[in-house]
């Protein structure tokens, strides 16, 4: 079950992250977000399988699917320079958490929609704080 669960929140964001690479990055994010909404999604990806896999075993399951993806995009922005010069690992694994957090927040929330939105703002923020200006720097 839980391996549907994931394949479909990949698929949806596969599907979302379209564009240039910095496109792909913020919708792919939204995506993720927004497929946390699902209630069969939120409580099989972040209520029941990390209580019952354990937290290395669900972050495995999470690297293979949306994490890899997540890699991909970030990849990319660094080939075409978009990213500022941070590893790309540690980037990674900070999306990676802050957008599994924001998950677990949506899905505790009284109202999951209104948490999405109020979570948005904060993620894109920090999307676009590691983006590289214009002439570099």
């Amino acid at each position: 079950m839980l391996g549907d669960v994931q394949r479909s929140v990949a698929a949806a964001i596969e599907e979302a992250a379209t564009g240039e690479p910095w496109e792909q990055l913020e919708r792919g994010c939204r995506a993720f977000l927004a497929a946390s909404v699902d209630p069969r999604v939120r409580r099989v990806l972040v209520v029941d399988a990390p209580a019952v896999l354990g937290w290395e075993t669900w972050r495995e399951h999470d690297a293979a699917q949306s994490g890899r993806l997540l890699e991909e995009v970030l990849d990319m922005l660094v080939d075409s320079g978009e990213l500022r010069p941070v590893s790309r690992a540690a980037t990674a694994a900070l999306l990676n958490g802050a957008m599994n957090e924001a998950a677990l927040w949506i899905a505790a929330a009284v109202d999951p929609d209104a948490a999405l939105e109020e979570a948005w703002t904060p993620l894109l923020l920090l999307l676009r704080s590691l983006r590289r200006e214009s002439g570099g720097s």
